[in-house]
C-alpha cells in the first residue's frame, strides 16, 4: 500500500468551476467534514508462459478534503490454441467538497476473456461524515448503475449508496439507501439503473454520513472465449437549492472530471475543504 500524496494546486480549477456556476447571491452549505474513509484496489490475472501473471494495486486514506484517484491494468497472457487470455480492470473515485455542493463518483470496470486463466477484481469506496452549522435545505441527485454479464464466470458484485443522519439523542434518519449484490456464484448478470433523489433539511447537532461503494470480481471458466464484464458506477450530488442553478451540476462535473482519470494511474489529488 502506498502513501497518498497531497497536491493542493491541482484543485484550484475545480473550486473555480463550482464558484462560477453559482449566482452571486447563492447560499453556501455551512458544513464541517468530520471524517473520511476511502479505499480503492484492483487486481488483474492472466495465464503466462511460467504461470499466472498478476498485477495489483491498492491504497486507502483518512485524509479530509477533495480528492481524485484512479488505477487500471490491462494485460494479455500466453497465446492459447482456443482463445488467448485477456483481462482489463480499473477503478476510480473522487469527491469534491464545494461551497454549494458535495458531489462525487465511484466506479469500477472489469473485462475478461480467453483461457485457461483470466480473472480480476476491483473495489472503490468513499465514506464521509459531516455536520452543518444551521438548518440547511438540500437536494440529493445522482444515479446508481450496474451492468454485468458473466455467464461462465465465478464471481460476484456489490453496489451500495447510503445517505443517513444520526441525531444528538441517537435518533436516526435514513435519507436514501440503495443496495444490490450478487453472492459468489457461477454465472451471473445484472442491469441496474436507479436514480438517487431526495430533498429535505439538514439539522445542526446531527451527524450525516455519505457512503458509496462498488466492487466486482470474476474469473473466466475454461474453454469459454467470449468477453465477460462487470461495469458499476455511482454518481451523486448533495446540493443547496438555488434559483436559476442546475441541481445536477455536481453529478455532471464529477463524471467529466473522473472520465479524464479512469485509465490513468496518477497520484491522488486532495485539498482541505
Amino acid at each position: 500500500m502506498r502513501e497518498l500524496h497531497r497536491v493542493v494546486g491541482a484543485v484550484v480549477s475545480i473550486s473555480a468551476a463550482v464558484w462560477i456556476t453559482r449566482p452571486v447571491s447563492a447560499a453556501i452549505i455551512p458544513y464541517t467534514q468530520l471524517r473520511e474513509s476511502r479505499d480503492i484496489s484492483v487486481r488483474d490475472v492472466v495465464s503466462g508462459p511460467n504461470g499466472d501473471m498478476v498485477l495489483s494495486d491498492g491504497e486507502s486514506s483518512n485524509a479530509l478534503g477533495t480528492y481524485f484517484r484512479s488505477m487500471a491494468f490491462d494485460q494479455t497472457g500466453r497465446p492459447s490454441p482456443d482463445a488467448t487470455p485477456h483481462a482489463a480492470v480499473s477503478a476510480d473515485q473522487g469527491v469534491v467538497f464545494g461551497e454549494t455542493s458535495i458531489f462525487g463518483s465511484v466506479g469500477m470496470n472489469l473485462r475478461i476473456s480467453g483461457n485457461p486463466t483470466a480473472a480480476g477484481n476491483a473495489r472503490t469506496l468513499t465514506d464521509t461524515q459531516f455536520t452543518v452549522a444551521q438548518p440547511t435545505p438540500y437536494t440529493l441527485s445522482g444515479r446508481v448503475r450496474m451492468n454485468a454479464d458473466a455467464p461462465r464466470s465465478q464471481g460476484s458484485f456489490v453496489i451500495r449508496f447510503n445517505l443517513a443522519g444520526t441525531g444528538p439523542a441517537g435518533e436516526t434518519e435514513q435519507i436514501a439507501s440503495v443496495l444490490y449484490s450478487s453472492p459468489p456464484t457461477s454465472g451471473f448478470g445484472a442491469t441496474i439503473d436507479e436514480p438517487l433523489s431526495a430533498a429535505g433539511t439538514l439539522l445542526p447537532g446531527w451527524t450525516y454520513g455519505v457512503d458509496a461503494f462498488v466492487a466486482g470480481d470474476a474469473g473466466v471458466s475454461r474453454f469459454y472465449d467470449f468477453e465477460q464484464f462487470i461495469d458499476g458506477r455511482i454518481d451523486f450530488a448533495l446540493t443547496v437549492p438555488e434559483p436559476g442553478a442546475a441541481v445536477g451540476f455536481g453529478v455532471l462535473a464529477a463524471g467529466a472530471l473522473l472520465a479524464r482519470r479512469r485509465r490513468r494511474r496518477g497520484g491522488l489529488k486532495a485539498a482541505s475543504a
